[in-house]
């Protein structure tokens, strides 16, 4: 609900720009907290909670701790927001204390977030290996990346002598979005349509080349976009690792797809056979 009223405060607010200089300052100081707002506050609390719920279920990993889940929740949340209201605050005063504050949320949310990881303990050794859990353990990686990208951001900038990097918060960004979204969806979805497709469907597949697509374009993508800052010659390389993850997309899409056509027509079949 803030990242829906803040999304729609800052369209209005940059359409109704009156110059360039206005529009480059909305932007600057709205369109991050916004991410913000949308990737650690929705779909990253999205994931934790399912990931509570259920990942043991799905993966026959130890049950997490759900005292110790419980007593992250708040830290978890006032990190968020802390980040949010202190960026803008910092961006609109110019004040050192917010800007301290806002890299100290930063630090809070990636320990909060690394020790909720840990309790979640899909990295524990488990009977069966399951093709699904190498997706939830590699995005928990890429999660914990961009958040210390996050943390990072201000060391960076000092080293290359800039006050502000759209090639390292761009990285960054593509490692939250396709490392740890994507490949937690990736994963979860394949674990479920193995599990409720008709068990005469064809088996689902080990899929370790679209996970290893995904994971490879990835890598070059955070790594070149980085790299754009020093020099030119990364921008194709980066822009090429697009083809890679969509590739590796597209073949995962492909597998679980041909498993729920055939268990849809499997389950048609049956009143069929039934009433023959």
């Amino acid at each position: 609900m803030l990242a829906a009223g803040l999304d729609l405060f800052h369209l209005a607010r940059t359409l109704a720009a009156p110059t360039a200089d206005a529009l480059v300052r909305q932007v600057a100081t709205w369109q991050f907290p916004l991410r913000d707002l949308q990737i650690q506050g929705l779909a990253m609390m999205m994931i934790f909670g399912v990931s509570l719920r259920q990942f043991s279920i799905w993966f026959g990993t130890p049950l997490p701790d759900q005292r110790r889940a419980r007593r992250l929740w708040l830290p978890l949340q006032l990190a968020v927001i802390t980040e949010v209201v202190a960026f803008v605050v910092a961006m609109v005063t110019r004040a050192y204390v917010w800007m301290a504050a806002y890299g100290a949320a930063t630090v809070a949310l990636l320990v909060c977030a690394a020790l909720y990881v840990i309790n979640l303990r899909t990295w524990a050794r488990i009977p069966t290996p399951d093709r699904s859990l190498k997706f939830v353990r590699a995005a928990q990686v890429w999660l914990l990346v961009a958040l210390a990208m996050l943390v990072a951001a201000p060391a960076y900038f000092a080293l290359v002598g800039t006050p502000f990097s759209h090639a390292w918060y761009g990285a960054m960004r593509h490692a939250i979005t396709v490392g740890f979204i994507s490949l937690t969806i990736m994963g979860v979805a394949a674990k479920v349509v193995s599990a409720h497709a008709a068990p005469l469907a064809p088996r689902l597949g080990n899929l370790w080349l679209p996970f290893a697509l995904v994971n490879t374009g990835c890598v070059l993508r955070v790594v070149m976009q980085v790299t754009t800052d020093f020099t030119a010659g990364a921008f194709p390389i980066a822009g090429a690792s697009g083809i890679l993850e969509v590739a590796g997309f597209a073949l995962w899409g492909f597998e679980l797809g041909r498993r729920m056509l055939a268990g849809y027509r499997r389950a048609a079949d049956v009143p069929r056979e039934i009433g023959a």
